[in-house]
């Protein structure tokens, strides 16, 4: 599968691009009373992500305390981040496992994606009225 070239120049100036600066102003849409008069935090910012945003330092919270809760959002979006990329790596790690070769990974590939079709053709032919024990029967029969 090949990329398309606007699409490599696309991922090319995200990585340009780098973290953004955070900016409040949505935050204080929201909630009024987010930034005290000293243009500091009193909330800890829930549109904050850390793979978006630059790190905010603790001089920008009103309180050591709000800057220990933010400090906490983002360390659960890290620990679910990493735990999905965890599930991610160990799915590919165990198909790997199972089908070794990339002739074999393809052709499971090519199944897996039949075998989905075929599902979708069954449940067409369960709308039109067909039972379906004839439709099971006549898969079998195949």
């Amino acid at each position: 599968m090949t990329k398309k070239v606007g699409d490599l120049e696309k991922q090319v100036e995200e990585k340009k691009k780098g973290r953004q600066d955070y900016d409040s102003t949505t935050l204080v849409a929201e909630n009024a009373e987010a930034v005290n008069a000293d243009g500091l935090l009193t909330i800890a910012p829930s549109d904050f992500h850390f793979r978006k945003h630059k790190p905010l330092r603790k001089e920008a919270f009103a309180s050591e305390s709000i800057y220990l809760k933010h400090q906490s959002l983002i360390a659960t979006q890290k620990a679910e981040f990493f735990a999905t990329k965890a599930s991610e790596l160990a799915g590919k790690a165990e198909r790997l496992e199972k089908f070794g070769s990339e002739a074999a990974r393809k052709t499971a590939s090519k199944l897996a994606k039949a075998k989905a079709q075929m599902a979708t053709l069954r449940q067409q032919l369960i709308d039109t009225g067909m039972a379906a024990k004839e439709i099971d029967a006549l898969i079998e029969n195949m």
